[in-house]
């Protein structure tokens, strides 16, 4: 399945079997896989991992297969490794990586693809998996939104004291200085109204945001859940389904300002 970065460059999303993925974790990460199953995933491909009488991570490993357009950019996997690890220390429920074989937690795997047989050069990871239920498959409530709220604003305010500079990237999708970019997508919008309505916004922050980046708080995180975004930000929670209390982030797919 291809999709289409922010700068317009086809990216194609990994394609491998289960069976490929397994011989591809133990291959890595010497350990016997016990089960593994896809998950969700937009241009990546990811699964969780159960390893046979392995307690070091109780409830089994993410392996995480990255699509060969953003493979190319490691240093932006290792600044994301060295956020996750920043804000474990913190005591926030993130992800950590694995150290392979090798002791590196990536790699660049050379992979055939199981829908055309084709090759491509992919980054490898295995992340400490947290277990929940993603945002995405429980009702929206105020309270569960308030709380997602409070939860970031919490990480955000950590993140005040992280930085790397691979992480600043203004030509990335997610970012804000990446907003005025958006107006060209409108047609994509069915509903003349929120067509309207978001040029309206898109512009609107060009003309008076924009031109003053220079006077706002740089190299802080900036994390916005709306309504608009659950598509891809309702799977950046895990929590618990009874209580609907957050239990986890996966912050991989952040940006600076």
């Amino acid at each position: 399945m291809e999709q289409t970065d922010s700068t317009g460059e086809i990216v194609e999303k990994p394609s491998l079997t289960e069976e490929q993925a397994t011989r591809l974790a133990e291959r890595l990460y010497g350990f016997k896989v016990e089960t593994l199953r896809p998950l969700d995933s937009y241009d990546d491909l990811n699964f969780h991992v159960i390893v046979d009488g392995d307690t070091s991570s109780p409830h089994g490993y993410t392996l995480k297969v990255t699509n060969g357009t953003d493979s190319q950019h490691e240093d932006v996997f290792e600044a994301q490794n060295q956020m996750m690890t920043f804000l474990a220390d913190k005591g926030f429920p993130v992800p950590q990586a694995v150290p392979n074989l090798w002791g590196h937690v990536m790699t660049l795997e050379n992979l055939r693809r199981s829908d055309n047989g084709g090759c491509s050069e992919n980054l490898v990871r295995l992340l400490t998996y947290l277990p929940g239920t993603v945002y995405h498959d429980v009702p929206m409530t105020v309270a569960l939104a308030y709380e997602a709220g409070v939860f970031l604003a919490k990480v955000q305010e950590a993140l005040k004291d992280f930085s790397h500079p691979s992480l600043h990237r203004p030509n990335y999708a997610w970012s804000l200085a990446g907003v005025a970019s958006l107006e060209k997508y409108t047609h994509c919008l069915h509903d003349d109204r929120a067509k309207e309505i978001i040029t309206k916004i898109v512009q609107t922050f060009a003309k008076k945001v924009l031109p003053r980046m220079d006077e706002l708080p740089q190299g802080q995180f900036f994390i916005v859940l709306t309504l608009n975004h659950l598509e891809r930000l309702s799977y950046l929670f895990t929590l618990k389904k009874k209580l609907n209390l957050i239990t986890g982030i996966n912050l991989t797919r952040l940006s600076l300002l």
